[in-house]
């Protein structure tokens, strides 16, 4: 099978994975991957001589040389821009894949259009076409969101399209109670078929994969999908989501003060340039609203969860902008950071459905929990259902930080999509 990528973001992540879809192999994948675009947050190069526009043969793609510039670029921090020649076309933007501009653009943009113009002049050469996000970015949402409506299938390794809004939540992933399980336009319960935008709804669900949005390879997303379209009632999750953090915990436990570890997890590119944006708890709480969504809550969105941040409030607020300030003043918390650590207390996410609540920061683990004995960048998730009972928990564990495993994650998505047939109802 021949699919055409674009792919969004050109950081760590978005570098990873076009290492990972150059080197895959159709042998083992069943799948030829050939990239038709890539885009960073100002501009997109693509092999098209007129982007967007019909083609007879196979859509056009960018070939090594042009992507072995392109890495190069990005690493050294060069704009996209400088990579476009007269056979490689560089469309600008004022925003491409958050770069700024409108921001939040519920009726799309430009350069959606041209992105989802070469999606379909790929369709329309015989491609499958594949939408690969590996973003941080909000301004990817509606995109995403029209990509999948228009049956363009949907990786995304970025947690905010998911982690936003209610609609566009459920514009793209199934929905728990039912919604997107019934696939070819019946009523869950066998009734009357559904109005033709629900069956439309629903078909473009099943074009979307975003595991690396929340446990980078660990299949979190697919196992709470496979629960909860089978008919099994999920009652509680609890976990460690932020492989950061882990380390964090780690070094602590081992007797480093927090304010020492931060510092050498910010050198060695563990956390964000500010650390305040992992130790805050809101790229946890992003985690948190997606697991519960799809476990059955209809969680509006993250003002509703409450986030104990993992270092106190004014801890987060010391140092104003300066983030070297910040860091010196740090130290004032490494007391506190070593005595939850020591008294047991791990960073943690808990959905419970029954009570309708989702909940991040510091808690207690009970003898035996199967969180307690975590270490490094490892994330784990314990799912309770009606087939799982407490004591004989779903449990899933693995690597929860990097760009490698992401890259995994992302690339396992896109082979999987890439074998989904588009099934439409009779």
């Amino acid at each position: 099978m021949a699919v055409a990528v674009i792919l969004l973001g050109l950081g760590g992540v978005g570098r990873a994975v076009l290492a990972r879809l150059r080197a895959s192999s159709p042998a083992v994948t069943g799948t030829e991957f050939t990239i038709v675009a890539v885009a960073d947050s100002a501009s997109i190069l693509t092999a098209a001589p007129d982007p967007g526009g019909g083609g007879g043969a196979r859509f056009p793609s960018l070939d090594a040389p042009t992507l072995d510039a392109v890495v190069a670029a990005k690493e050294a921090r060069r704009p996209l821009a400088s990579v476009g020649t007269a056979g490689h076309p560089v469309v600008l933007g004022s925003r491409v894949c958050g770069g700024g501009g409108s921001g939040g653009n519920d009726d799309g943009s430009a350069e959606d259009g041209v992105l989802l113009g070469m999606a379909a002049a790929a369709a329309a050469a015989g491609d499958t076409p594949l939408l690969i996000d590996a973003t941080a970015s909000a301004e990817t949402t509606q995109l995403l969101v029209a990509a999948a409506a228009a049956g363009v299938r949907v990786v995304s390794a970025n947690k905010v399209p998911f982690s936003s809004d209610l609609p566009s939540f459920a514009a793209l992933l199934p929905s728990p109670a039912g919604d997107g399980a019934a696939a070819d336009g019946a009523s869950p319960d066998g009734g009357a078929a559904r109005p033709d935008g629900a069956a439309a709804a629903a078909r473009a669900r099943r074009l979307v994969r975003a595991e690396a949005a929340v446990a980078a390879g660990t299949p979190v997303i697919a196992a709470l999908t496979r629960l909860v379209s089978s008919g099994d009632r999920v009652h509680r999750i609890v976990g460690c989501v932020s492989g950061t953090l882990g380390v964090l915990t780690t070094a602590v436990a081992a007797g480093t003060p927090l304010s020492t570890a931060v510092a050498a997890a910010r050198a060695g590119g563990l956390t964000e340039p500010d650390p305040r944006a992992d130790l805050s708890g809101g790229d946890v709480a992003r985690k948190a609203l997606i697991m519960g969504r799809l476990a059955g809550l209809p969680a509006p969105g993250l003002d509703a969860i409450p986030v104990e941040p993992f270092v106190g409030r004014p801890h987060l607020a010391a140092g104003g902008d300066d983030v070297d300030a910040w860091l010196a003043a740090l130290p004032a918390a490494d007391a506190a950071a070593a005595a939850a650590v020591a008294a047991g207390h791990r960073y943690v996410v808990t959905v419970d459905v029954a009570k309708g609540t989702v909940a991040v920061g510091w808690a207690a683990l009970p003898p035996g929990s199967p969180l307690a004995g975590l270490a490094g960048a490892a994330n784990a998730v314990a799912i309770t259902s009606d087939c799982y009972p407490p004591g004989e928990e779903l449990l899933l564990r693995g690597s929860g930080a990097g760009v490698d495993v992401t890259a995994l994650g992302v690339l396992a998505d896109a082979v999987e999509l890439a074998h989904t047939a588009d099934v439409r109802p009779l």
